[in-house]
This record gives structure tokens, sequence and C-alpha cells, in this order.
């Protein structure tokens, strides 16, 4: 069955955009917010509306800049994948 193609209206562009710009300014209040949790420290905090419980963990993680000097750029190249990712640039025309 072949996909239809899909028809890009002026009104999903500046949605698409009013949407991004949106998701930025959460994403910094986010940032601030779980900064101060981050200062408070460990433990629950609760409100009227919910409970948050803030807790701390460590997490190991390889270092490919490591393992690249250790086997050599040439190595490595046979244990990279490729994955198809969307960019999306908003360019503001007016």
């Amino acid at each position: 069955m072949a996909k239809s193609k899909v028809v890009i209206t002026e009104d999903m562009v500046n949605e698409l955009v009013t949407v991004r710009e949106q998701l930025r300014a959460l994403t910094a209040r986010e940032k601030e917010l779980k900064e101060g949790f981050r200062e408070a420290g460990a433990g629950t905090y609760s409100s009227k509306l919910a409970a948050v419980e803030i807790t701390f963990s460590s997490q190991n993680r390889l270092d490919t800049e490591a393992v690249r000097a250790y086997l050599g750029v040439e190595k490595c190249k046979e244990f990279v994948k490729t994955s198809e990712q969307m960019n999306i640039k908003t360019m503001e025309l007016a």
C-alpha cells in the first residue's frame, strides 16, 4: 500500500514553530526547578496537588574516546551503528 503524501500547510508550520518555542521555555524552567531540588537534596517534597521524590544515583558510561584511542579509529568503525535523524531548524521570516 502506497503511503499518502502529507500536505504541509502554513498553519502547520506556524504551529510547529510555536510548539518548539514553548518547549524551549518549558525546558528552561524545568532546568531551573530541577537545580533548586538538587540544591535542596534528596527527599520527598509535597504540595496539595502532588509529591516529588528526589533521589540521587551513579551511572557508569563507556568512555568512547578512550576506547577509540586504545583500539584505533579503524577498528572502532566496525562497531559503529548509523541511524537516521530528522533535524528541524526554525527560521523566522518576519
